[in-house]
């Protein structure tokens, strides 16, 4: 009378059997008594009713309670994980739904970053959101980013009134470990004399109120040199050595060359011990990153304080070269090197170069012999040029500076012409000898690819594990087909040695079905 089938919703298989269950020891009670289908007793077609209807009711019961889930009684980690992963308009909606969620949305954990993006289109003529948060949550901010978009002239007083009472308010309520200030110069250029030298000084004193800061980031900020100088003052007013990471990128004003002047070598000279103690420096090759790296030299030579007593220094320096101001420089020399490397044992430096006109000339002044250059990130991207600019020049420079050996990571965009890829590029992988990754933009296709393969194989360094090479055109009879090919007969080979080459055309990689391999 009453069936079970896969297209029957209601009824599921373990329906079916609990169902037979009741029906068994309804059955059972019936013939205890002789009696199967007594007078003032359930039919048996009423027993089976009775039994399916009473457990579908169970069935719906527990439905209805594990859908009435108690969502304003979940736990504080659970409520705090889903904050974590909402914009802070959705976070403040979430928090008006009930009184524990509002609780929630006042923890620690929720407030411990806070990005304040500026400007704020929607708030213009009121009080930003984020000035209405640091109020009543700065002492649980820890991470803080201040990034500035476009702005327009009629948004500058706003701007000003609401980043300097934000600044304000970190300064005296918080103790952060990390704080960013994105594209500043977006904002700074727009503003009056006065005006700037307002914030500017808000800043400053922000900075001699912080003792955790871990982290300090500053991009495409541009201050003026004076200003630089009186910044990093701040930052390293204390012995506090907290600092472990500083980000100077974009950070001084150079469009116009103006030498240093002698209140600001002062200045570095005052703080340079206590940058020096900073683990990672991220940094643009300018003249207060070639004056810091000489005051640390002075001082060292003149046994003013021991640095190689210290627990912990430098232990990565990441800077970044640009070939067109290379004239300004004087360069970085040897014994400077050699003897940071002794104060220094762990340092290893990365260097992004990118170079505008001449290779021969430019890279002299940022890659000087006993530099313990780790990574080198090289950028030419003329592509159509003299034909003296030759790849191989760079390259030359680099082995006669016996910087070769210790590069681990090599990252090359060159666009001009390659004359012969197996004879200039193949040699300096090769000379590299604890090269870990290769990463090449080029124009054109590697010609004698195939030769280039063979070199490699039969010689290449021991901890080589990736070559990537990525290029827009194909050599004269060339084709994708060919090369291909040529792929096909070595990714074998090259895999077995430890070492993926990949070859991208385009953005597409060649070929794709080498990846099932």
């Amino acid at each position: 009378m009453y069936s079970c089938d896969e297209n029957n919703k209601h009824f599921r298989s373990d329906d079916y059997i609990d169902v037979n269950e009741n029906i068994s020891t309804s059955q059972e009670k019936h013939h205890t008594s002789g009696k199967l289908a007594d007078t003032g007793s359930d039919t048996y077609e009423q027993v089976i009713f009775n039994s399916i209807i009473k457990h579908d009711s169970s069935k719906e019961k527990k439905i209805a309670t594990d859908s009435e889930i108690d969502w304003a009684n979940l736990p504080s980690v659970a409520i705090e994980n889903i904050f974590s992963f909402l914009p802070r308009l959705d976070q403040t909606n979430m928090s008006v739904v009930c009184s524990k969620w509002s609780k929630e949305f006042s923890s620690p954990g929720v407030w411990k970053k806070l990005q304040f993006y500026l400007p704020r289109r929607d708030y213009i003529g009121k009080t930003f959101p984020e000035i209405k948060f640091g109020k009543r949550y700065a002492s649980m901010l820890r991470h803080v980013d201040i990034i500035v978009k476009s702005v327009k002239i009629e948004e500058t007083d706003e701007i000003w009134k609401q980043l300097k009472l934000f600044i304000n308010i970190l300064t005296y309520e918080s103790q952060l470990t990390t704080i960013k200030f994105i594209n500043l110069n977006n904002y700074l250029y727009r503003l009056s004399h006065e005006d700037k030298e307002y914030l500017l000084q808000v800043i400053l004193h922000f900075f001699t109120t912080q003792k955790n800061l871990k982290s300090i980031v500053f991009v495409k900020c541009k201050f003026e040199q004076d200003y630089a100088c009186k910044l990093l003052k701040a930052i390293f007013y204390s012995d506090n050595h907290t600092i472990k990471n500083l980000t100077l990128r974009g950070f001084i004003n150079e469009d116009i060359f103006r030498l240093l002047s002698h209140e600001n070598k002062l200045i570095l000279t005052q703080v340079c011990h206590r940058m020096a103690k900073v683990n990672s420096i991220e940094v643009e090759y300018t003249q207060i990153f070639e004056e810091f790296i000489n005051c640390i030299y002075e001082k060292i030579i003149c046994s003013e304080y021991q640095l190689h007593q210290m627990k912990s220094g430098m232990s990565n320096l990441n800077i970044y070269c640009d070939g067109k101001r290379h004239f300004e420089f004087r360069g970085i020399p040897p014994n400077i090197w050699t003897l940071l490397r002794r104060v220094f044992r762990e340092l290893k430096v990365e260097v992004n170069i990118k170079i505008r006109n001449s290779p021969e000339n430019e890279i002299p002044k940022f890659l000087a012999e006993s530099m313990p250059l780790n990574s080198l990130n090289f950028e030419f991207k003329k592509m159509f040029t003299s034909s003296r600019v030759k790849i191989n020049a760079v390259f030359s420079h680099i082995s006669n500076m016996n910087l070769s050996e210790n590069i681990e990571n090599l990252r090359i965009i060159y666009k001009a012409p390659i004359s012969s890829f197996s004879e200039t590029v193949v040699p300096f992988i090769q000379s590299c000898r604890n090269v870990k990754e290769i990463d090449m933009y080029v124009s054109y296709c590697p010609s004698e690819l195939e030769n280039s393969f063979k070199k490699i194989l039969e010689n290449h360094p021991p901890r080589l594990n990736k070559i990537t090479v990525s290029f827009d055109y194909f050599q004269r009879n060339q084709s994708v087909e060919k090369i291909s090919g040529i792929i096909g007969e070595y990714y074998a080979l090259l895999k077995q040695s430890g070492i993926d080459w990949k070859l991208f055309y385009r953005s597409q990689y060649i070929p794709k079905t080498l990846e099932k391999i």
